[in-house]
């Protein structure tokens, strides 16, 4: 069995989460964030988000991908819930909803 590594930022006021990532094709392991959030009024309206990554950005978002999709990972898309990651704006919901989940 693979060992499990983990990296921790702390950061005052964060959420802890825990980020599945991939090694190995078949071994996801995890990585420790500390995120900051704060007190904030939620939209009354849905968000778009579109952003280019740098080449670090997009090898670490890959990496997650690979390690949601593998690991079974669901989160929720306007109008349907609880459904299989599958790909990158999956995975930024996934990461936002751990978030509100806490």
């Amino acid at each position: 069995m693979a060992k499990r590594k983990t990296q921790t930022l702390s950061v005052p006021e964060s959420v802890e989460l825990s980020v599945p990532e991939s090694v190995e094709l078949s071994v996801p392991e995890s990585v420790e964030l500390s995120v900051p959030v704060a007190e904030a009024p939620a939209p009354d309206y849905l968000l778009h988000v579109e952003a280019r990554l740098t080449r670090s950005q997009g090898a670490a978002m890959r990496r997650l991908v690979a390690g949601l999709e593998r690991g079974g990972a669901r989160a929720d898309r306007p109008g349907r819930s609880d459904r299989r990651v599958d790909g990158y704006a999956d995975a930024i919901r996934w990461l936002l909803d751990e978030i509100a989940r806490r």
